[in-house]
């Protein structure tokens, strides 16, 4: 049996208990309504912000640097035949052909930069990740309207500015400087056959990058 002092003392306990729950109870019932009501609000506008987004023909980023920011869009028309050059190309304008999203556009434009701008179109093949099915699929929209590279002046470069480029690695930006330094200087482009690891194929690929 349980003394008189301790029954008082659990009924205190128990009617605090009984209280708040009862004040739990009332609050979920008047403001049960407001809070479904801004859940669903934010739903229903996450899901307007996003459909609102994913329309295809247009484009919109943000442009500038430090406070004068500002928003450009890029719309296309559905019935435009889209054909861009890929040496003037923006990664907004690569995402606006089917198969190429916002990694590939940055791979593309990086490339090009790395480059030094495009020669032909199958350099695309040579972008990470390209495959041959993706590459049949854009090359109906991309163009190079006229060829114009960065070039790398041979009689100068250093060996970390000729490595700088994708074609030529260490051991070829070595030679390089190794047979500069035997002629005195490069008279002639066809003066680099005479490097034992260019091969012809190599050649043909780094020369529109490369001048005296």
């Amino acid at each position: 049996m349980i003394p008189l002092r301790q029954r008082k003392g659990l009924l205190i306990v128990w009617g605090i208990g009984l209280g708040v729950l009862i004040t739990i109870i009332v609050l979920l019932f008047t403001n049960g309504n407001n809070i479904g009501a801004t859940f669903f609000n934010n739903k229903e506008s996450t899901y307007t912000s996003n459909f609102s987004n994913s329309i295809p023909n247009t484009k919109s980023y943000l442009s500038g640097s430090g406070d004068s920011i500002t928003r450009k869009e890029k719309k296309y028309s559905f019935n435009e035949k889209l054909i861009f050059d890929i040496n003037k190309a923006d990664t907004l304008d690569l995402q606006a052909i089917r198969g190429i999203g916002p990694i590939f556009a940055r791979r593309i434009y990086k490339y090009r930069l790395s480059l030094g701008g495009y020669t032909n179109i199958e350099q695309l093949k040579e972008v990470y990740g390209m495959t041959d099915s993706l590459y049949e699929k854009i090359i109906p929209f991309l163009t190079i309207s006229k060829i114009s590279t960065r070039k790398i002046n041979i009689n100068n470069a250093t060996i970390k500015e000729l490595m700088y480029h994708p074609y030529i690695d260490f051991f070829l930006a070595k030679q390089i400087i190794k047979l500069r330094y035997e002629l005195e200087s490069f008279r002639s482009m066809d003066e680099l056959l005479l490097i034992h690891i260019m091969d012809e194929k190599t050649y043909k690929k780094i020369i529109p990058y490369l001048e005296l």
